[in-house]
């Protein structure tokens, strides 16, 4: 009898001290991410990676199309309706002609055509998947202020403040498009 109650006993000891082990650790994770809190600046380079760069230089890792669409947003702070993509058009092509190593002009404008064309899901596909790649590397609280939000019908736009953004020379130089 002695021998079940002392088993018992060992049993809830070493239960009680895995779950403070367990606390502990998500304590540490959160810690880890605590120093993330901070809105980093934000850097598109000459290569157009995509770089926070008080996160240790953490770079989002997007495809061609989602990173020109990303960094077309990140040209116009007033936001962007969807429906109003189609008068986008030009200035998105000139971006996604420097974003991409694709050399086929009439591949560039109809990938441009389709992410531009309202009636197409095609802009949604590229805002989940540049939601995607800031919320699998950041805390979703910090993530928001990188990705492209905006309630239906309404100004799509990315609320980071545009004073932490640096754009290369070579964007800077392609005209907006104002609506």
């Amino acid at each position: 009898m002695i021998q079940i109650q002392e088993f018992i006993i060992l049993v809830f000891i070493v239960t009680i001290i895995l779950l403070c082990i367990c606390i502990l650790l998500l304590l540490n994770k959160k810690g880890n991410h605590s120093q993330r809190l901070r809105i980093s600046r934000l850097l598109i380079t000459d290569e157009f990676d995509i770089i926070l760069l008080d996160y240790n230089n953490l770079e989002i890792r997007l495809t061609p199309l989602p990173k020109a669409v990303y960094i077309l947003f990140l040209r116009h702070p007033e936001g962007i309706k969807f429906k109003t993509l189609p008068s986008y058009k030009n200035e998105l092509l000139e971006i996604y002609k420097y974003v991409t190593n694709k050399d086929s002009l009439p591949e560039l404008v109809e990938s441009i055509k389709s992410v531009t064309d309202p009636l197409s899901n095609s802009i949604n596909e590229k805002c989940s998947r540049i939601r995607e790649a800031f919320v699998s590397e950041l805390n979703g609280d910090i993530a928001q202020h990188y990705y492209i939000t905006g309630l239906r019908g309404e100004d799509k736009k990315i609320v980071l403040n545009r004073r932490t953004v640096q754009l290369p020379q070579i964007i800077e130089r392609i005209p907006r498009t104002n609506i």
